[in-house]
């Protein structure tokens, strides 16, 4: 009976512990309202336009409330810089490590709670 005991509270324990560190569906940046999804799609350093801004906030935290003013990312730290893409209109590009880029696809405006 014991056992049963110990067994049920792992598993209210484990249950309470996921639910209260949600995460993101996938890794994005909002960029003036619009998400980004970052896409696994290098680029070519000349596919890499003007500087539009660096990640102001980073969360990787769904339930985290986030100012709407800022460049803001679930994936990037504070500091990564994007930039135009001059291969698409609907895309920017993510410096994902120093010199190395990637594609971000706009997916949809985002949308306060």
């Amino acid at each position: 009976m014991r056992k049963l005991h110990i067994t049920w509270f792992m598993i209210l324990v484990l249950g309470i512990v996921s639910c209260s560190n949600e995460s993101w569906a996938y890794e994005f940046v909002r960029v003036d309202g619009m998400v980004y999804v970052v896409t696994d799609e290098v680029m070519d350093q000349e596919d890499v336009g003007d500087l539009i801004g660096e990640v102001e906030t980073y969360s990787d935290r769904e339930d985290q409330s986030v100012d709407q003013n800022t460049i803001f990312s679930n994936s990037y730290v504070i500091g990564t810089k994007l930039y135009k893409d001059v291969t698409a209109e609907t895309a920017i590009v993510v410096e994902h490590e120093q010199g190395k880029f990637k594609k971000a696809i706009i997916e949809h405006e985002w949308l306060e709670d």
